[in-house]
């Protein structure tokens, strides 16, 4: 996640402008609580509920991996790989989008190919090109 060893080891007082937030392993009756806590905030907040993992990510609306993409090659097509709800919006706006390990109904696009999470399935799809 850091190959170019730039990451900090900060204080959590001492961050005063986070971009992400991300919850992990929260138990059900936690989920449940924090999705209606943060469910008034939904206008200024791009908020990913993984219920199968019982993870919440939270960022800034629309501070994504698309729109972080767009910045660096605008109007250019791209070829993408996800494997969550946090790869929707990067998914759904790609010439041709590959969806590891999920189910059609997380990711109801055209330009959605559905791929098992293997190193063979992800090799084929990538002999493609």
């Amino acid at each position: 996640l850091d190959p170019e060893r730039l990451a900090q080891n900060v204080k959590m007082d001492d961050i005063t402008e986070p971009i992400k937030v991300i919850l992990l392993n929260l138990d059900d009756d936690m989920f449940e609580h924090i999705t209606k806590a943060l469910a008034p905030y939904s206008a200024f907040l791009s908020i990913n509920y993984h219920k199968r993992e019982n993870n919440i990510d939270i960022t800034a609306k629309n501070i994504n991996k698309y729109t972080t993409l767009k910045q660096i090659i605008h109007m250019a097509s791209y070829i993408a790989y996800g494997n969550d709800i946090n790869d929707y919006d990067l998914l759904k706006h790609a010439k041709q989008a590959y969806y590891v390990g999920g189910n059609k109904a997380e990711m109801p696009f055209a330009n959605v190919e559905y791929i098992d999470r293997s190193a063979l399935e992800l090799i084929k799809s990538l002999k493609k090109y």
